[in-house]
This record gives structure tokens, sequence and C-alpha cells, in this order.
């Protein structure tokens, strides 16, 4: 979880405050579409390296407006859900491998054959879950329009949480409790759905 912090945490620690205030200010710091289109593309590539989502979707709706963001939030992250899910059906188990424990995938691969499409859109907000289901979903060749429906729509809500989370929190000028908010609801998710598989797992 520690990882997950790094894209807002590391440039505020090596460059320091003034930077981070710059980065996120409305006059003088970047564009709008060039934060807009470095946040899409940093939550597309979710699947591949660790991203606060959650983190990144408030900054993003503090400085861009909370439509925006969740909109922005819902094609990166539904393009990254995408990607995994063709890289695991296309190059298997062994490539899917790379990015989640074997005993996850297991796990979420059994789960997802009993109830594939519920499981896509309630794991969306949880880290590690989210990506070992869409890559579960590869592996059990689930048909491409079904997983995109459930994977937008959970991405959606998701990213709509996020977003006004942040944006409310820019209003009332606590922006800090609110990324911390964004930090530790997934990560409650994420022990939430490991004690909650872990009950319902056969055993072998």
């Amino acid at each position: 979880m520690l990882v997950l912090l790094a894209v807002p945490v590391v440039p505020a620690v090596l460059l320091g405050e003034g930077y981070t205030r710059w980065l996120w200010a409305a006059d003088g710091g970047p564009s709008d579409r060039a934060l807009l289109a470095a946040g899409v593309g940093l939550l597309a590539a979710d699947i591949l390296i660790p991203v606060p989502s959650g983190p990144l979707l408030a900054l993003l709706a503090a400085r861009l407006g909370w439509p925006v963001a969740a909109l922005a939030g819902a094609v990166g992250l539904t393009a990254g859900g995408l990607a995994g899910y063709l890289l695991a059906r296309w190059g298997g188990r062994s490539l899917a491998l790379r990015w989640v424990d074997p005993d996850e995938l297991a796990r979420w691969e059994r789960a997802i054959e009993r109830n594939g499409a519920w499981l896509l859109l309630a794991s969306r907000p949880a880290p590690v879950v989210a990506e070992a289901v869409v890559l579960a979903a590869g592996l059990g060749r689930m048909p491409v329009g079904r997983l995109l429906l459930w994977l937008f729509l959970g991405n959606s809500v998701t990213s709509l949480v996020f977003s006004v989370v942040g944006s409310a929190a820019a209003q009332h000028e606590v922006l800090p409790i609110g990324v911390a908010f964004c930090v530790a609801l997934p990560a409650l998710l994420l022990r939430v759905a490991h004690n909650r598989q872990g009950n319902e797992a056969p055993e072998d």
C-alpha cells in the first residue's frame, strides 16, 4: 500500500511543498489539458504499475472539477482493465502471473466463474483485487462486451465517488483529509475482499 502513495507523495518529498502547490494550482501550474491527459494515462497504466487511483482522482477533481475527473477515471480505469483482460486472454496464465500472486489469481478465477458480472462491478475500488479480477476474466475468456459493460459501470461509480470527495474536500479546504479518505477506503475494501474470499474459498 505504501507504494500506491508514490505518485502524489514522491514529487512533494523530492521537490518540496512549493512544487506540489504549483502542480495543483489553478494559475501558473501545468495546463488543465496536460493534467487531464497525464491523469488518464496513469489510471490506464494501473494494471501494470501501482497507481493510487482514489487519491489521484481526488486531486484531479480538486483542480478540474468532479465531472471531468469522474469521466477521466471511468475512461482511464476501463482502458486499463481492458488491457489487463487482453493480456491475460492472449498471453495466458504465465503472463498474468507477472502481476498477480498465483494464489490470489486462482481464488478470483473460482469466484468469477460463479458471479463474474457482479464481481467485476464490486471489485473496482479495491486495489490488487480489481487487477486480479480482470486478469481472471481474461483467463476465463469472458465475452468482451459483457466485460466492458460491467467494467465501465463499476469504474464510473468508483470514479464518481472519489471525484466528489476530492471536489467537496477542496471546496471546504480540507483536501488532505479527502485524499486520506481516498487512501483508507480502498485499503479497507481490500481487507474486506480478502476476508470474504478466504471464508468462501472451498477447501482443497
